[in-house]
């Protein structure tokens, strides 16, 4: 099992919507662009291992979230071994409440996620939104012309 590249998922946003994103100085997981109707994109794009548990997990910190939030179109896609979870996310933006960060040194205020097979589930008392493994098709309805 590998876990797909960062470039995998710009390819396939290229491929799939006409979309060329380039990396935000300085942030190694977070590219933006313009899409045909010069609406702001942007994506970010961890990546994480499975557990023995049978979860991935991702941190996003506040700082990240502000970045994406000043976008008209944010994607995320989480990569795991094997597998991509592509969402629109202003989806996860919603369950992020702040009664849910964890704060340290290196990350500053952040949120942790587990992503099991079915959902991404913020942890500290967080909700959770329902993903499907490798379908960039789920973001069609960001992309209407």
């Amino acid at each position: 099992m590998s876990i797909p590249y960062i470039k995998t998922v710009i390819n396939g946003l290229r491929e799939s919507f006409d979309l060329s994103l380039t990396k935000v100085k300085g942030k190694q997981i977070i590219f933006e662009g313009y899409w045909k109707d010069g609406k702001s994109v942007v994506l970010i794009s961890p990546l994480s291992k499975l557990y023995e548990s049978g979860n991935g997990w991702v941190d996003i910190t506040k700082k990240q979230v502000e970045l994406l939030n000043n976008y008209s179109i944010a994607i995320a896609a989480f990569r795991l071994p094997d597998m991509i979870y592509y969402f629109d996310f202003n989806q996860l933006n919603t369950i992020l409440s702040d009664d849910c960060l964890i704060y340290n040194e290196r990350e500053g205020e952040h949120w942790k996620m587990d992503i099991w097979p079915n959902e991404i589930r913020v942890k500290n008392g967080g909700g959770s939104i329902q993903v499907t493994a490798n379908n960039i098709n789920i973001l069609n309805d960001l992309f209407i012309e």
